[in-house]
């Protein structure tokens, strides 16, 4: 089944990660600017950053890293959080 993506379900997604990971060393997660979202429109903080895709051009030290992140926070979403954000 297909559900329509709702940009204001995205937002209110994105606020619960940023706080449940806002004490956790190796993540962030940009502020959604709620004066400039709607319905139609996802308005964040831009951050920098590379494309997960570009992240195997980087060294294996790196890779290493941001694989352990995946996973760890895949972890997470799933036993901790009880909670899992996923395009369908």
């Amino acid at each position: 089944m297909y559900v329509c993506v709702s940009l204001l379900m995205e937002a209110t997604n994105l606020k619960r990660f940023r706080e449940r990971l806002s004490d956790v060393k190796g993540y962030y997660v940009p502020m959604v600017i709620d004066e400039l979202s709607c319905k139609r429109v996802l308005t964040t903080k831009l951050i920098s950053g590379i494309l997960i895709d570009k992240v195997a051009l980087l060294n294996q030290e790196t890779r290493n890293y941001v694989g352990t992140k995946l996973l760890d926070f895949t972890l997470m979403e799933l036993f901790v959080f009880r909670f899992m954000q996923a395009s369908p």
